[in-house]
């Protein structure tokens, strides 16, 4: 059933990141260098599905592979780099560093409506490239994450009791009353299933969230606080846009300043759904 999510969550074929790159041209290159080579390169959108490169959905997390280089083509490594958003795009990692390979990514949370410049530079020299946001397709995407909702299965904590808490916000943090059945689960061993939505620059995932339903937005979960829960998970989880089955420590918290209720520790992967 959730193979229907990667209309949602598509990463484009070959054809597509062709053609992103000529898309990705350079717009300037305020200190150029003959010395070094910067190139910005399209991948994808994860969120509602935009395919057009250069295009994204308010929402969405935008990839750009970001390469650097000597003249003679080899890669340069440990090269921190600084990244900025002409629209005040919210940047994941606004100074990342090259790889062994001279590879390194940029991760852009799109929210702002229109066009957008992102620019990076480093080791002398400056690139841009530009992609434009645009409003979500889905009229009622709430309606749609709700049927898409993670199942309830045997032998895994359900998120109807994860959600059958008391909220509050008081002096600028979160309180929660829970019932006893999830209460005494705080420091236990336990199985727990959710859409992840990763925080980190990597392919394998040590801290990320779940959500009982698909993420719409990466600063709104729908069902609120107690519908998503922290991942710990130190040996790292490949993302996965399936539903994903996990065990580990489950950490309950009755007031938090983050807005997180539930944490998963030294989470292990189990399968997907």
């Amino acid at each position: 059933m959730f193979h229907a999510m990667r209309h949602l969550f598509h990463a484009p074929g070959p054809a597509a990141l062709a053609a992103a790159a000529l898309l990705c041209l350079p717009l300037s290159a305020a200190a150029d260098s003959p010395e070094v080579n910067l190139k910005l390169d399209w991948q994808f959108a994860v969120g509602f599905g935009a395919t057009e490169p250069g295009q994204a959905y308010q929402g969405d997390l935008v990839y750009i592979s970001v390469q650097l280089t000597d003249r003679e083509g080899q890669p340069l490594a440990n090269e921190r780099l600084q990244v900025s958003s002409a629209a005040g795009n919210m940047l994941i990692e606004p100074e990342p560093i090259t790889g062994a390979d001279g590879m390194t990514e940029v991760m852009v949370i799109a929210e702002q409506l229109g066009d957008d410049v992102i620019a990076v530079s480093g080791a002398g020299v400056s690139q841009s490239t530009r992609f434009s946001v645009a409003e979500p397709p889905i009229d009622d995407f709430a309606a749609y994450a709700a049927s898409m909702a993670v199942p309830e299965l045997e032998g895994v904590v359900s998120w109807g009791d994860l959600t059958d808490v008391q909220v509050e916000y008081r002096d600028y943090a979160l309180t929660a009353r829970f019932p006893e059945k999830i209460r005494k689960l705080h420091g236990q061993q336990v199985r727990m299933a959710g859409f992840m939505t990763p925080l980190e620059n990597s392919e394998r995932q040590r801290h990320f969230v779940i959500s009982s339903q698909p993420p719409h937005c990466f600063f709104h979960f729908m069902g609120g606080p107690a519908s998503v829960a922290e991942i710990m998970a130190p040996e790292g989880i490949r993302f996965s846009y399936d539903p994903v089955i996990l065990s580990g420590t489950l950490e309950i918290f009755e007031s938090s300043e983050f807005g997180i209720l539930y944490r998963l520790n030294d989470a292990r992967l189990e399968g997907t759904l």
